[in-house]
């Protein structure tokens, strides 16, 4: 793997993007999330291999996810529904316009060296946004009513068949965000990246447009 030639070759500095450890090492439930525990074991695992520095990115739930894997469906009486599995209203995440704002981060981790930056988990998220407040900011930003539906594990099964070997993850970020106590302080972000996309931010320049478009009939 990656780690084991940056070791092989001497390498002084390797980033690598993590997420937190979600079977092991902690009190409670245990969620089954591989695309979690299995980055944060490689992490682990780079951290043992005694390379000289190393630095870890904690990327928070991307924006891109809404309205695409996480669907809008407008009815037929005009409002729509921002359908995900098992989530609450007041359940809250870290998000973060992925696209656009990892690389600025990262850039400036770079620039600042390894030498403040060695051993540290350095988080790519904006702000803190209960589900139900996306919902809200959609409704503000395209003057369309959107509610927050959430399915239970049956109804996932039949309407989002692709998410019901996730269910974990969504049971996670309820209880724990996509953080949980890995990274409390996520504004280190903002203070590397000064310009980083609030979601209300990210919601005008994705659904405005949209919305305007559907309008015509093009989509």
């Amino acid at each position: 793997m990656i780690a084991d030639v940056a070791k092989e070759i001497g390498l002084n500095w390797l980033i690598y993007s993590s997420l937190p450890e979600t079977l092991e090492g902690f009190e409670g439930s245990k969620y089954n999330i591989v695309a979690f525990y299995g980055k944060n074991r490689v992490e682990k695992y780079i951290r043992a291999l005694g390379i000289p520095n190393a630095t870890f990115i904690y990327i928070g739930f991307y924006t891109s996810n809404i309205g695409t894997v996480y669907p809008i469906i407008t009815k037929n009486d005009g409002t729509s529904e921002f359908v995900i599995p098992v989530v609450k209203e007041d359940t809250t995440i870290e998000i973060v316009d992925a696209e656009t704002d990892t690389g600025p981060v990262v850039a400036k981790v770079i620039e600042e060296g390894p030498e403040k930056w060695n051993g540290k988990k350095v988080p790519v998220a904006s702000e803190r946004i209960s589900f139900g407040k996306i919902a809200e900011t959609l409704t503000k930003v395209t003057g369309r009513q959107v509610k927050l539906r959430t399915l239970n594990p049956e109804e996932t099964k039949k309407e989002l068949p692709s998410l019901d070997r996730s269910l974990d993850m969504y049971r996670w970020l309820n209880e724990y965000g996509v953080f949980r106590s890995e990274i409390s302080d996520i504004s280190v972000a903002k203070v590397l990246h000064p310009n980083i996309t609030t979601f209300e931010q990210y919601a005008y320049k994705t659904w405005v447009i949209k919305t305007y478009i559907s309008k015509f009939k093009i989509i």
